[in-house]
Parts: structure tokens; C-alpha cells; sequence
């Protein structure tokens, strides 16, 4: 004769979370969250402050290099539609860079190829000491200036200086020193 066994058998236990684990976790989120928002909103301004500089100097490099290499007058300008110069100083819609086969300024429609096309989009305000830099064939004197691009958010503004010779350069001071002034952007 056999001897019964005892059998026990256990009841699996849930694998799940309490009610009050979720919101001990939601609210250690929320915390994290409200601490790093101000952090990511200032390198999202950086990064589009940074991408406007590059696109311009990357406009001002392509304008240099055409005048030389081609022998014409290259110009940077500010433009509403893509085609043709504006005649006031607002840069903060965009610009174009143009092919012009005279030093006319700025360049009528008849005698300029338009060669590339900036639109801005964003937060980022322009500031420029110049209505259009003009370049000319074979390296010889360029318009200098300073280009500007403040963001609200923005750790901090920053320039492109534009020398004589038409190479430009970045900064985070103004040529003679002095800090960057940021302007309300035009309307």
C-alpha cells in the first residue's frame, strides 16, 4: 500500500504594479521633465541659431568663390520671393545670392542669375549692418559687414563677420570688442 502524499500548491502572485507605484513613478517623471525643459529649449535655440550662421556663411563662401573663379560680381542680398534684392535692410525673411555680370547694385532681374535661394523659418532674429555684401572677380575688395543672429533662448547671440577680402568668420563679440547688441526682429 501506498502512502498518500500531501500536495500544496501555491497560487502564482501577480506580476503587476501597484496604483501607488505608478504615480510615485509619474511624479518622479513630471519632476525630471520640468528640470530638463529649460535645458533642451536653450540647445534647441543654439541649434537654430547655429544653423542660420551656417547657412549664411555657407552663402557667403559660394558667393566669394563665384566671383573668383568665374571673374563676375557675386552679391548677397535679402529677398521676400526668392528672385529679386529688397532695397531696405531686412534680412529675417531670408536672402539669395546672385551671378551679376556688372557692379550695378543692387542687381536688376535682366543682368543677375539667381545661384541660391535662403528661406528663414523660426525663431531667430537678424541684425546686419548692410543691405547686400558685394563680391568681386578676381578677390579683389568685398563688402564687409556683420551679420547677427540673436534667438530669445538662446544661451547667447552671435555674429558673422564679414572681412574686406570676404572670408567670414564667427564670433561672440563684435569686430572692435564689444558685446553683441540683439534687436527685436522686424515685423
Amino acid at each position: 500500500m501506498t502512502t498518500p502524499t500531501l500536495r500544496i500548491t501555491v497560487a502564482p502572485t501577480s506580476g503587476g504594479i501597484s496604483l501607488t507605484e505608478v504615480l510615485v513613478s509619474l511624479a518622479a517623471a513630471a519632476i525630471l521633465a520640468a528640470y530638463a525643459l529649460p535645458g533642451l529649449q536653450v540647445t534647441m535655440a543654439n541649434s537654430e541659431q547655429t544653423a542660420v550662421i551656417n547657412r549664411f556663411v555657407a552663402s557667403v563662401l559660394l558667393a566669394r568663390s563665384i566671383a573668383i573663379t568665374k571673374g563676375t560680381h557675386a552679391v548677397i542680398c535679402p529677398s521676400i520671393d526668392g528672385l529679386t534684392c529688397r532695397e531696405d535692410n531686412r534680412w529675417h525673411e531670408g536672402w539669395i545670392v546672385l551671378e551679376s555680370d556688372s557692379s550695378h547694385l543692387p542687381p536688376s532681374t535682366g543682368n543677375a542669375n539667381v545661384i541660391r535661394t535662403e528661406r528663414l523659418r523660426g525663431r531667430a532674429a537678424l541684425s546686419v549692418n548692410r543691405n547686400l555684401f558685394q563680391f568681386r572677380p578676381r578677390g579683389r575688395r568685398a563688402t564687409n559687414g556683420t551679420f547677427i543672429v540673436c534667438h530669445s533662448r538662446a544661451s547667447r547671440p552671435k555674429a558673422v563677420i564679414v572681412s574686406y577680402n570676404g572670408r567670414p568668420r564667427t564670433s561672440l563679440v563684435m569686430a572692435n570688442g564689444d558685446d553683441i547688441p540683439c534687436e527685436p526682429q522686424p515685423g
